[in-house]
């Protein structure tokens, strides 16, 4: 079963567990993967439900760092997820989606800050 999302962006809130979290970014990436590897494998949402179904679960749950979720794959079995909020930091994750979803590889920085009402670019280069 292959993730096919034709330049989906899925700009859902994400959350900490626990208000400590908020200062952990890594702990923000490992509550969004299980919460994309429950849509995914267990309910086994793809697209536009995979999006609606993670932001069901991130919509009930506090957001005080304010990030964001943007998840992008067009070609079937690859997928690339983008976790970013106002304050700067981002973390960027290869996906393989096929019977399980397998994180290849994640990096994360801090950029500048965003000002009040900007927000991140994620336009996909033009070929």
């Amino acid at each position: 079963m292959y993730l096919r999302i034709a330049i989906l962006a899925c700009l859902i809130g994400v959350t900490t567990v626990q208000a400590m979290a908020a200062t952990h970014p890594k702990v923000i990436l490992e509550v969004v993967i299980q919460v994309m590897r429950q849509c995914y494998e267990v309910k086994q949402q793809m697209g536009a439900q995979l999006a609606q179904c993670m932001g069901q679960v991130f919509e009930k749950i506090p957001n005080p760092e304010q990030y964001k979720i943007y998840l992008d794959g067009d070609i079937p079995g690859e997928a690339k997820l983008l976790i970013y909020n106002q304050a700067g930091y981002q973390i960027h994750c290869e996906l393989f989606t096929g019977k399980t979803l397998i994180v290849k590889q994640c990096l994360d920085y801090e950029g500048n800050p965003l000002t009040k009402g900007q927000s991140l670019s994620i336009t996909p280069p033009q070929n």
